[in-house]
């Protein structure tokens, strides 16, 4: 991944750990009801009649055993979580005797869609956690999903009472199934998608290792329609040693024919004529020009693994506050959505426009300087190569000049050169921009470089292109 990747990684998971610095923020100072009976409705949603119901079954249980319930339905949480809003308010209210800590609160938050149930340590070891969950999904939210909420409130209501009293057996082995247990199926069709997302992966990977190189070389397509958004730039080569020369694959005249972005592009004819071009140039100097037109210049994989980090640490954020789904549920729609980014982003177009313009320009940049090296413009004799490096899917122009002929022409001749090529790339006229670039060259070549009486044309003239 690129430093520029690693970057907005970075900063992605930033964003997405800010809510709980917000949520630390804001739940320094919550605001609290006032206890004013057994059952405090601050959210309103019980009628006169269903509150005073409650409020006499929980007044005739406190007096019976000292065990303090109190239900509590509250209009928001107030940014906080429900376990944190719950705990906060059973301590506010001091719930249950001192000494005894016999107090149990059942705290219904509709806005949040939220409910919990907070047990002091007097009552821990009758009521458990694992208990409270079951009355939970299977006593309260159920009704709750039906819109009753004064008969899941009860009904909770009536299992803690029940449980209290003793009379748990019933309870303990539902909590031994526990209704929102992960469904096998969920299991299963989570590890498939895992599977996948591990295939396409790996696929991308492999795919990636498989195509370098692979360049072709053809006699030197009518324009294509390329829209704005064409950069351009001009380097120089240096240093001695090294290079590949060659590079694989076959000519246009022979073996397979080449389909592909760069053949709608520059179609046969238009390669010949750039071709031609490139002799008539090299005519009148002993320097060497190369065009290489390439589809692209990279995978950018790690655009689409970036793209499926974002949607998988977005996501859960409004099933979590929105939504009462299971953790295995959330996880399985996770995957889901992680799945569908990685096979949308297969596509080419869509992962460009997820890649920063800074990020695909000196990808392409890079690629012409590599390729200036590959195509043995670095050994020529006099040091006076110059490549012409066009890069589709990045829209980025490039002229790589070597150290013989760069420093001796200012750098008014050189974007003299990339600016007609860009010029003509804007049109949509990559045929007239790489012809118009290579007289350009040529100009330079002949007046710094003339041909002397032992000159050999060194490099063959030929468009290279890279599907």
């Amino acid at each position: 991944m690129s430093r520029a990747a690693r970057g907005l990684a970075l900063t992605v998971l930033a964003l997405a750990c800010l809510p709980w610095f917000l949520w630390a923020a804001l739940a320094a100072e919550l605001s609290f009801p006032p206890l004013t009976g057994r059952v405090v409705d601050a959210a309103g949603i019980l009628k006169p009649e269903e509150r005073a119901r409650l409020e006499a079954k929980l007044n005739a249980y406190e007096d019976k055993t000292s065990d303090q319930v109190v239900v509590a339905t509250v209009p928001s949480l107030q940014g906080t979580t429900i376990e944190d809003f719950a705990n906060r308010l059973f301590r506010a209210w001091e719930l249950g005797q001192k000494k005894a800590n016999n107090g149990t609160l059942l705290v219904v938050a509709p806005t949040e869609r939220k409910v919990r149930i907070e047990v002091g340590y007097g009552l821990e070891g009758a009521l458990t956690d694992a208990l409270s969950k079951v009355i939970i999904t299977t006593a309260i939210t159920p009704r709750f999903k039906a819109g009753d909420y004064a008969g899941g409130i009860e009904a909770g209501i009536d299992a803690v009472l029940s449980i209290l009293s003793g009379d748990a057996d019933e309870w303990h082995r539902r909590a031994e199934v526990r209704s929102d247990e992960t469904d096998p199926t969920e299991i299963v069709v989570f590890v498939l998608i895992l599977l996948v997302i591990l295939l396409l992966v790996w696929r991308m990977g492999r795919g990636q290792r498989g195509r370098r190189g692979g360049f072709v070389i053809l006699p030197g397509p009518s324009p294509g329609g390329f829209g704005g958004g064409w950069s351009g730039g001009v380097s120089g080569g240096y240093g001695d040693g090294g290079g590949f020369s060659g590079g694989g694959g076959s000519s246009g005249a022979e073996g397979h024919p080449v389909t592909g972005r760069v053949t709608q592009s520059l179609p046969p004819a238009a390669r010949a004529r750039i071709a031609e071009a490139i002799g008539a140039a090299e005519r009148a100097t002993a320097g060497e020009i190369v065009v290489m037109v390439s589809a692209r210049t990279g995978y950018y994989r790690s655009a689409i693994l970036l793209a499926a980090l974002v949607a998988a640490l977005v996501l859960p954020w409004p099933l979590i506050l929105l939504t009462g789904w299971s953790a295995a549920s959330i996880a399985l729609a996770q995957a889901l959505v992680v799945l569908v980014v990685l096979v949308a982003t297969l596509n080419k177009t869509v992962r460009l426009r997820l890649v920063p313009r800074r990020v695909t320009r000196a990808r392409a940049r890079e690629a012409a300087q590599r390729a200036f090296w590959e195509r043995g413009l670095s050994r020529t004799r006099g040091r006076t190569g110059v490549l012409i490096h066009l890069a589709l899917a990045e829209h980025h122009a490039e002229i790589v000049a070597d150290e013989g002929i760069l420093n001796a022409v200012g750098p008014d001749a050189w974007n003299a050169a990339i600016t007609a090529l860009l010029a003509a790339l804007r049109r949509g006229e990559p045929e007239a921009g790489l012809i118009a670039a290579v007289q350009a060259v040529g100009a330079i070549l002949a007046a710094t470089c003339p041909p002397g009486s032992d000159d050999v044309d060194e490099l063959p003239n030929r468009v290279i292109v890279s599907e």
